[in-house]
């Protein structure tokens, strides 16, 4: 089976697992980190875009506490009547298209383990680049840097990781340090954390030049 290697083949490999795999995309306690982290240091109301929002359990946390919470996602799957995000406030589109909203857009953008699923590093490069861009302020990344255990089995009874590099839906594996380098170009760092699983680098947008 050949790779997948295209923006529109990876968005159909998610369809596909969010459609199959009911508790996909749901990461409680990176969410806690990231919650935990806002209450002190971002005012209810403010703005918030959880872009790759999964099944939009953060987005509706986030809504509950006080935060104008939106959401972005891929999968088709999830929109549709019935699927998670059918009556949230969300949109579906991935990174590639987030160029199409204004700059400065969110006061807070998320970027919560959806950099190491893309497919290389021009891909992840963009990506960042437009989510600081969609961001006043604030941007919020944790990215997986270990290999993806999640359901392997299942995933691959679906033929999924038969078609992603290195047979793993962590399709982009980089070390903490390499992470934190590509962020420190855009961002100041106010807190980052190793969790032994996902690397969290919570940042304040850079002053123009």
């Amino acid at each position: 089976m050949a790779f997948i290697t295209t923006e529109a083949e990876l968005i159909e490999l998610y369809n596909k697992l969010y459609a199959n795999i009911e508790n996909y995309g749901r990461w409680g306690e990176r969410h806690t980190t990231i919650v935990s982290w806002m209450v002190p240091n971002i005012p209810p109301g403010a703005s918030v875009l959880d872009a790759g929002c999964g099944r939009g359990d953060l987005v509706k946390k986030l809504i509950e506490i006080g935060y104008n919470a939106t959401g972005t996602e891929v999968a088709e799957c999830l929109f549709e009547e019935g699927g998670e995000l059918a009556t949230m406030p969300a949109l579906q589109m991935s990174y590639s298209e987030l160029d199409a909203m204004p700059k400065g857009c969110y006061e807070v953008v998320i970027s919560c383990d959806v950099l190491e699923h893309l497919l290389d590093i021009d891909m992840v490069e963009q990506a960042v680049r437009s989510l600081v861009d969609r961001s006043k302020r604030y941007v919020l990344f944790s990215v997986g840097y270990h290999r993806a255990g999640f359901e392997s089995a299942r995933c691959s009874k679906l033929g999924i990781l038969q078609s992603l590099p290195g047979h793993n839906l962590h399709t982009f594996q980089r070390p903490p340090e390499w992470w934190k380098e590509l962020f420190d170009h855009y961002l100041t760092s106010l807190y980052s954390y190793l969790d032994g699983v996902s690397y969290f680098f919570f940042g304040e947008k850079k002053a123009a030049d």
